[in-house]
C-alpha cells in the first residue's frame, strides 16, 4: 500500500518557500498523498488536496527548498 508521505516544515519557514514547494509538487502529479506537519505550531498538520508522484529528485529539491528558506 502507497502511504502518506509527511513533509516536516521548519518553523520560520516564509509564504514565498511555501508557494514554492506547492509548485514544486504540482510538478510531479501522481497518487501518493502528502501531509505538511508545521513544526513549532503546535504539530499543525494540512492535507494536501493532490496527490504526488514522490521520488527521490523531489525529495532533495523539497529539503534543499525548505532547508534554505528557514535560515
Amino acid at each position: 500500500t502507497e502511504g502518506t508521505f509527511q513533509i516536516r516544515i521548519p518553523e520560520g519557514t516564509t509564504v514565498e518557500a511555501l508557494k514554492a514547494l506547492k509548485s514544486l509538487l504540482l510538478e510531479h502529479p501522481g497518487a501518493q498523498k502528502v501531509l505538511l506537519i508545521f513544526e513549532g505550531a503546535k504539530g499543525k498538520e494540512i492535507k494536501l488536496p493532490f496527490g504526488i508522484g514522490w521520488n527521490e529528485l523531489l525529495t532533495r529539491q523539497v529539503h534543499e527548498l525548505l532547508h534554505k528558506s528557514s535560515i
